[in-house]
């Protein structure tokens, strides 16, 4: 009975250490506006690194913050080309909701794009897809930017399910094996 208490103990803070490590060295998480203008300072910097100048203009006025960012980019080289690019559609969407692990936090997946077309009726479409957890979904949103927002994901039905009846069957088991353990 002792050597079960003296495990429970060192399970408990082991956990414990875990836990606060993971907090400890958290990184921050880019709020979906922040990974827009990711993306276009990456899609600019591929125009850059060609000697080109991305210059991006849209017919939507809510586009207007990421036309203002891309004015705003400065490169190292003195750029001579030009290039003209229309901003025709903004969008970040949250692909999945899902544990990290079976008893994990919840994770989003989240996927950000803008759709770039120029006049010569070709268009690109850069694109970032990347990981976060749950917790962090208020702090990613942005009010301010109807492109930057999106609906999350309902969270699985069965894996929310399974960690409280799998928790009530193992407090049960722990209880029982206490108790009829000492008779």
């Amino acid at each position: 009975m002792k050597k079960l208490f003296n495990t429970l103990k060192i399970l408990t803070i082991i956990a414990l250490c875990l836990f606060i490590s993971n907090k400890a060295f958290a990184q921050k998480v880019k709020s979906n506006t922040e990974i827009l203008f990711d993306l276009i300072s990456q899609t600019s910097r591929n125009f850059a690194n060609k000697g080109e100048r991305l210059i991006l203009t849209s017919n939507k006025k809510e586009y207007k913050p990421l036309v203002l960012f891309s004015e705003n980019l400065k490169f190292d080289s003195e750029l001579k080309d030009t290039v003209k690019a229309t901003i025709d559609s903004v969008s970040v969407v949250y692909i999945d909701v899902f544990r990290d692990g079976f008893f994990g936090d919840y994770k989003i997946a989240r996927k950000s794009f803008i759709l770039l077309g120029f006049g010569n009726g070709k268009s690109i479409r850069p694109v970032i897809t990347d990981t976060l957890s749950a917790d962090n979904y208020p702090a990613i949103e942005n009010s301010g930017f109807p492109f930057a927002k999106s609906e999350l994901p309902a969270e699985p039905f069965w894996q929310s399910l399974t960690e409280p009846v799998i928790f009530i069957v193992t407090a049960t088991a722990i209880v029982f094996a206490l108790f009829f353990g000492r008779s």
